[in-house]
């Protein structure tokens, strides 16, 4: 409970501090920016005090006043500037009602909150006979955010080092998980802590893309129309789900769904692109908060570039330079597509539109916007960089120059991106030849983005590079609607039912394969019995009374030997070290794991070398379970029962405390 109204608190101050900042903004856009606002500083708030006081609830309660302070000088300077009004405009006010596109945003956010929270809901811990279970997209993902989670909550460092390689500082944009644990400190449950940021985060990144989408495009059927390419994204995938046993496997299978099917041996049906909300949202939390915020960030930039706004330069700055660690791909974004819309502002100094009475741009004017823009983003971005990323364990390995690295199984470069991306890609061409100028200088940003990424691979594993092609493509769903329904309109009256056709064609061609892709892990999260690959069970019941066993009677700070499955419940649910975890999670950050991946095999089959290294491993407990016993079938439990006391035995499950 302290954890939600800890949420409920920071999600009113950011509510707050949007309505002093956006007095002339729409109720609407108030609103959304007020979340973002809220979920960001209660991600950011307690970082600067945490480095002195440590993750603990008093450098939390610290972070509250600065965040509070915040919004009480910008509301003071509000109030005090010449354009300040009262923030709470009275219910007569233009900007307190819904325009034409708010009222469409309502249903569209309506059905896809409901299919996120079922998602989020039936993926996430879910409670069966004493054991936890999970859908297909989380299985592997929500291992390593729980281990954060927990982990940062436990042992309270600052910053925080990898429970899953302890002594190596975490190489990872973890505010997306320490939103998490500021709520677990705080007595909410960990299911619960998982799930609440992630309910806002699905929320404002839905109301997000509608409403940069609504600024750019001016028409409510081209913003409804881009928010189902984008997030009922699939590409042709389908065409090769089209005989009956294949189309099975999409509900029976593991990870044959018509947005990601990879490396299953038949050639040309190796679909890398993921649809963005079940292989996105749903798993990589990173991406979720930072689509939240980085939408924030082109609606703000996109206003103050294209609408003159100088005041929204600064807000958009401060937003991009706490974005590097709550997720660093959409900050490289943010500045390729910054740069290109800097260099059309710099075209625009001292010329008059002839089409505009406005003021023209002085060169002044035009450094100090930018400079409201890139110092905040600067400043607040390089000691991030400095102290998590490139100085970190895999830092060094972050970018690499690999053309068409994502293309993994080298197709024919048209056809990779056409099966993959479909309708989108297929139609980019004319859509950008027919396109304004103003329309074509808004996707130069997006061009560079796609250029840069086809060039370097941006994390050890290029598959990561989807998370920049979002970026790319986020421009390219507002291009491409746009464009559509401008054809559509040119057609003649009588041809109605012609442009419906079209238009439904368009729709099933872009959305299909999301369809059954997000289908099966509703599915793949459901406890149903049959054929169907449901429910999959990611933490045993005995693992589970083991862990709280654990919590209760070791040290935070513990470690433990034992094997290194990705689905650790002693790393996920306790937040104790372990000598080495899973090599899914520590190869994808360039950590080299696998010395101590092949010393704890021998240190579980052979005592002498257990007792030569425990100590300077720093072995605090020995764990075996089936997991140990199944992945290390020589291991000798006769050694340990002989030479160390047996704290827990239950279950098949023992725990030797070594030290």
């Amino acid at each position: 409970m302290g954890g939600l109204i800890l949420l409920l608190i920071y999600l009113f101050g950011g509510f707050l501090l949007s309505h002093f900042i956006f007095t002339e903004k729409r109720i609407v856009i108030r609103l959304w920016l007020g979340a973002v606002f809220g979920l960001t500083g209660l991600m950011w708030s307690h970082v600067p005090f945490s480095f002195i006081f440590e993750f603990t609830i008093f450098s939390h309660l610290c972070g509250f006043i600065f965040f509070g302070l915040i919004i009480l000088c910008v509301g003071l300077y509000r109030k005090k500037s010449e354009s300040g009004l009262n923030p709470f405009r009275n219910k007569k006010s233009k900007t307190n009602k819904l325009t034409a596109s708010d009222k469409l945003l309502m249903p569209f956010l309506f059905v896809f909150m409901i299919l996120g929270a079922i998602l989020i809901f039936n993926h996430t811990l879910v409670e069966i006979d004493g054991g936890y279970y999970t859908g297909q997209a989380t299985y592997g993902d929500m291992n390593f955010h729980l281990g954060i989670i927990t982990s940062i909550a436990e042992q309270q460092t600052f910053p925080p080092d990898y429970n899953i390689f302890p002594g190596a500082p975490l190489d990872y944009y973890f505010l997306c998980d320490s939103v998490s644990s500021s709520l677990y400190i705080f007595g909410t449950s960990l299911k619960a802590s998982y799930i609440l940021p992630m309910l806002v985060g699905f929320l404002a990144t839905f109301a997000g893309f509608w409403l940069l989408a609504d600024k750019i495009l001016q028409d409510k059927r081209k913003t409804s129309l881009a928010f189902i390419f984008y997030f009922l994204n699939g590409g042709l995938g389908f065409l090769f789900f089209m005989n009956k046993e294949k189309f099975k496997d999409i509900f029976t299978g593991w990870y044959c769904t018509p947005t990601n099917y990879r490396f299953k041996g038949d050639g040309e049906t190796t679909i890398v692109w993921t649809n963005a909300i079940v292989d996105m949202m749903l798993p990589q939390r990173a991406t979720l908060f930072g689509w939240m915020v980085v939408f924030a960030i082109f609606y703000l930039l996109y206003t103050a570039v294209f609408d003159k706004k100088n005041n929204f330069y600064l807000p958009a700055g401060i937003l991009a330079g706490l974005l590097p660690m709550i997720q660093t791909q959409s900050f490289f974004a943010t500045g390729l597509i910054a740069l290109c819309w800097l260099i059309y502002t710099a075209t625009r100094i001292n010329k008059i539109s002839k089409k505009s009475k406005t003021i023209p741009l002085t060169s002044k004017q035009f450094f100090v916007n930018w400079f409201k823009f890139g110092i905040p983003a600067v400043i607040l971005a390089v000691p991030q960089f400095i102290i998590w990323i490139f100085g970190a364990v895999g830092g060094e390995s972050f970018l690499n120059f690999h053309f068409n690295a994502y293309n993994e199984a080298g197709d024919f470069w048209p056809w990779f991106w056409i099966k993959n991306v479909g309708i989108v890609f297929i139609l980019l061409i004319p859509a950008f030849i027919m396109a304004s100028k103003k329309m074509k200088i808004m996707y130069s940003g997006a061009i560079l983005v796609f250029a840069v990424t086809e060039l370097v691979a941006f994390q050890t594993l290029a598959y990561d590079n989807n998370k920049l092609y979002f970026m790319w493509y986020l421009f390219s769903c507002i291009l491409v609607s746009g464009w559509i329904i401008d054809m559509l309109d040119r057609m003649k009256k009588s041809q109605k039912s012609l442009k419906i056709f079209i238009l439904t064609i368009v729709i099933f061609t872009a959305s299909f394969s999301a369809l059954l892709t997000v289908a099966r892990e509703v599915v793949s999260g459901t406890p149903v019995e049959g054929e169907f690959y449901c429910c999959i069970g990611i933490y045993g019941s005995d693992q589970v009374e083991a862990c709280n066993f654990i919590l209760e009677n070791t040290e935070a700070d513990s470690t433990f030997l034992c094997a290194t499955n990705h689905n650790n419940a002693i790393s996920s649910l306790t937040g104790r070290n372990i000598y080495c975890g899973s090599g899914t999670f520590l190869n994808s950050h360039g950590v080299d794991y696998q010395g101590r991946s092949a010393l704890i095999q021998e240190m579980f089959i052979r005592s002498n070398v257990f007792e030569e290294n425990k100590e300077s491993c720093g072995i605090d407990y020995v764990y075996i379970s089936s997991n140990e016993k199944g992945s290390y079938p020589a291991l000798d439990q006769e050694y340990f029962e002989k030479n160390y006391p047996c704290v827990y035995s239950k279950n098949g499950v023992s725990i030797y405390d070594v030290r």
